[in-house]
């Protein structure tokens, strides 16, 4: 049994034997036809530069809160017991250092995070 959005037709029909139609979406990419050669950075055409810094700072953002959110909740982290006053640990400066150190791939010394979530 296979299960994929393949479009019936006479020639599909004498070799495959098809069921009823489960579900039709009508979801369509119609793109235009290119000649010549595509050029490498053809993905970011869609948007421009400045639209695009937005998703790489928004996105250095999220993956820094993720970080600390999933550190500070994690079991090797999280002290029910001190709530009120939390203990030093992997504090949102050092979670935007790791993904800025990932990020350029430089070799500092970071403190990585302890829980599986985080990591």
């Amino acid at each position: 049994m296979i299960l994929t959005s393949l479009t019936i037709n006479a020639d599909r029909e004498a070799v495959v034997d098809f069921t009823e139609p489960f579900m039709e979406t009508g979801i369509a990419i119609v793109v235009s036809k290119r000649t010549g050669i595509i050029s490498p950075t053809a993905f970011l055409e869609p948007f421009d530069a400045a639209s695009w810094m937005l998703v790489g700072i928004v996105s250095i953002h999220a993956a820094t809160f993720m970080i600390f959110l999933f550190e500070r909740l994690s079991p090797t982290e999280f002290d029910p017991k001190k709530v009120i006053l939390p203990k030093p640990g992997f504090s949102i400066t050092r979670s935007y250092w790791l993904v800025w150190a990932v990020l350029f791939q430089a070799s500092v010394q970071v403190d990585s995070p302890q829980g599986n979530t985080a990591r």
